[in-house]
């Protein structure tokens, strides 16, 4: 009830934010301005090179946890035939492995991965509170 009534007035206030920050954003940046925001950043100050290793570190830190759900249902089933440390060394490596061959080999699958999660990520968070 309380979401369904909030969530109107939330949307027209962000989306007239949003859009004079980005109009700002870009006033600020120039007609130069990059596709990704840091890229834009200046290289020679410490906060910019922060942001830009916090943005190169994000991925390598979510691949594990997004991985971990994955590994549980493989290795759950063949729990009781092994040892569970080995078996699960043995499984994560080639996953991982697997995981590379198709980001090599499947071009643009970064793209596409990137457009379905945020396509599931927007539904999710805008059609999962209401029901």
């Amino acid at each position: 009830m309380f979401f369904n009534a909030g969530l109107a007035p939330m949307f027209s206030l962000m989306y007239p934010n949003l859009c004079i920050n980005s109009n700002f954003w870009y006033l600020m940046f120039g007609p130069k301005v990059q596709s990704q925001i840091t890229l834009n950043l200046p290289t020679h100050k410490i906060s910019s090179r922060v942001a830009i290793y916090a943005t190169l570190i994000n991925p390598i830190s979510k691949y594990p946890l997004m991985v971990t759900p994955i590994l549980n249902t493989v290795e759950n089933p063949l729990r009781s035939y092994s040892n569970t440390r080995p078996l699960r060394f043995v499984i994560s490596t080639i996953l991982v492995i697997s995981t590379i061959i198709v980001a090599l080999t499947i071009p643009f699958f970064g793209y596409l991965v990137s457009l379905v999660g945020a396509l599931l990520s927007v539904a999710l968070s805008t059609l999962f509170p209401c029901l």
